[in-house]
């Protein structure tokens, strides 16, 4: 299997309604679902068989791997040959008690100023790489920023895997994406929540 030169991302925002529930968060999964089966028309992957297994780990189809994430406004879903992991949160401030649990201090001197987009792109990061791993979040402390890659960019450690994350940042989100050897990441960002005919078509 050669490796990808490019990573298809798609995010996108979330209908308003149902506004709570178990409705809601049926919803919030299968729009998810659609950001991945964009992703996979962008990359001429196969239809995907979104399966997981007893850990809620997602299997591979037919050689690919898929990953999908949402939040309360947005979600975000992409396909590849290799492992993958993608995390998008909204923007918001941190508690403080959040900020300790998820950030050493040597991360904190790093980062330097902490703003709500500057955590997010922490804690997108982390969330991407563990995901890729098929780790949960009880290795997060195992999972640590080590260098600033640039505005759109951090790169980790995870248990001695180096990763460098790749982000999308907008004024109402942030959205990172980890995968070994390093495509190049392609977000391809829907404005309009995803509709059945979109995914079906294109």
């Amino acid at each position: 299997m050669s490796t990808p030169s490019k990573l298809f991302v798609v995010t996108a925002p979330l209908p308003s309604e149902p506004k709570v529930g178990r409705a809601r968060v049926l919803m919030q999964s299968e729009h998810a679902r659609r950001a991945a089966r964009l992703s996979a028309q962008a990359a001429l992957a196969p239809p995907l068989r979104f399966e997981k297994n007893s850990d809620d780990v997602p299997l591979p189809y037919q050689g690919w791997s898929w990953s999908v994430s949402h939040c309360a406004q947005f979600v975000a879903g992409v396909v590849c040959e290799l492992g993958v992991g993608v995390d998008i949160e909204h923007m918001r401030d941190a508690r403080a008690e959040v900020v300790e649990r998820v950030l050493s201090a040597e991360e904190l001197a790093l980062l330097g100023e902490l703003t709500p987009q500057m955590f997010l792109r922490a804690w997108t990061a982390k969330e991407a790489v563990l995901k890729e791993l098929g780790a949960g979040l009880g290795k997060l402390e195992r999972c640590r920023i080590t260098s600033l890659e640039g505005p759109d960019a951090l790169a980790l450690d995870c248990d001695g895997l180096r990763r460098t994350v790749h982000q999308l940042i907008e004024p109402e989100f942030v959205a990172s994406v980890s995968c070994a050897d390093g495509p190049q990441a392609v977000w391809l960002t829907v404005r309009t929540p995803i509709s059945s005919a979109a995914e079906e078509h294109g």
